[in-house]
């Protein structure tokens, strides 16, 4: 709830004007224990700060004005999350042509023909495990 909380705090309410005739700190509390209610349970920390920021970026596209959405709009923005997978949170995490081939190799999968160029198989076989009595089966028909 801390997070949520913090997260109003800085991010929403300098965003937002309260409603007339509402006191600002118990809506932002009401808003707080929505969300937080709302939003899937993650295993750590990061996560929940990008589903935090995901609601905001929805918040902010269905916003027509710039008095406080309210505690339903919040809700459904919450709503339409989809959790991502570790690869997404994660950064630092890429797709490795070399590992995706090697796999391949190794499950006995077909791989594309551009692997099978001269100097393509040479960057293969230096890039990775694979030898070049792995990749016989892929090319004894070019002999």
């Amino acid at each position: 709830m801390a997070l949520v909380k913090a997260w109003m705090k800085e991010e929403i309410m300098p965003r937002f004007s309260p409603p007339s005739g509402l006191d600002a700190s118990k809506l932002a509390m009401d808003i707080a224990e929505a969300v937080n209610s709302a939003v899937p349970n993650v295993t750590n920390e990061q996560h929940f700060k990008y589903l935090l920021e995901q609601v905001q970026k929805n918040i902010l596209k269905s916003a027509r004005t710039r008095v406080m959405p309210t505690v339903k709009e919040f809700s459904a923005a919450c709503s339409k999350l989809a959790i991502p997978d570790e690869a997404k949170v994660n950064e630092g995490w890429k797709l490795c042509p070399y590992t995706i081939t090697e796999k391949q190799v190794r499950s006995d999968q077909p791989i594309a023909a551009y692997w099978l160029e001269e100097h393509r198989l040479a960057e293969l076989l230096d890039n990775t495990n694979l030898t070049m009595e792995d990749m016989r089966k892929y090319t004894a028909h070019m002999q």
